[in-house]
């Protein structure tokens, strides 16, 4: 019985301690982005084969590749 009436009060307390002094950033709004599959499109998309790997540049092109930011 004592570990739970020591485990509420102590749940109150630090709950009224926060209203009052709230640890930095409690307040600020939070958004999850899922980049769990972000690297693994990355290299596939760095290392794709393109349409114009596959032919030598004609008159006018550079060897300049424009890669997403």
């Amino acid at each position: 019985m004592a570990f739970f009436t020591g485990f509420g009060v102590s749940a109150v307390v630090y709950y009224i301690l926060n209203r009052i002094w709230p640890s930095p950033g409690a307040f600020q709004e939070f958004k999850e982005i899922d980049e769990s599959d972000f690297a693994s499109r990355e290299a596939e998309a760095e290392y794709a084969p393109s349409d114009t790997d596959s032919r030598p540049p004609t008159e006018g092109e550079t060897d300049v590749v424009d890669k997403p930011v």
